[in-house]
């Protein structure tokens, strides 16, 4: 715990000012932290996907959030505290941000982390790539769209 103080007194003496003012809130946050390079990682209760949970007035929200809180300054609630480290455990007040949801999800595609969910790597997809391909081989030289369709075992339903 000491150590993280003194990491966080390192990069903002502030950010250390603000947090004393709620002693329980430090000690809990600091209990779970762990330097990590340039990162503060969360090593409490963590998501599927990486991301902290810390447990903020009796309910769970995400530790980014809650550092966020705890050092800078309240988060308003249509806002996403965004990392720009882009790493989900990562807590470090001076790798997050706050933005909109279209924000976040601008950054996301401007960083290429969009989830690639289409054809062969989306899970509810009928039919393989290579399938694909090779129904409109089959088109093109001269099949109809009802028999590709029918030998693929997809066809149009009217009912």
């Amino acid at each position: 715990m000491k150590l993280a103080l003194k990491v966080i007194e390192k990069m903002h003496p502030d950010w250390a000012k603000r947090a004393f003012r709620s002693k329980d809130k430090l000690s809990y946050f600091l209990d779970r932290i762990a330097a990590n390079g340039d990162c503060l990682d969360w090593v409490g209760c963590k998501h599927a996907a990486g991301y902290g949970w810390a447990k903020w007035h009796g309910r769970m929200i995400r530790a980014h959030r809650y550092s966020y809180d705890l050092f800078v300054g309240p988060v308003g609630e249509k806002l996403h505290v965004m990392h720009l480290c882009d790493r989900p455990p990562c807590v470090n007040p001076e790798h997050l941000k706050l933005g909109t949801a279209l924000d976040n999800q601008r950054d996301m595609v401007n960083k290429g982390r969009q989830g690639k969910r289409a054809g062969d790597n989306n899970k509810q997809s009928k039919l393989t790539g290579a399938l694909v391909l090779n129904l409109r081989k089959r088109h093109t030289a001269g099949e109809s769209f009802a028999s590709v369709a029918r030998s693929s075992g997809r066809q149009r339903r009217n009912d």
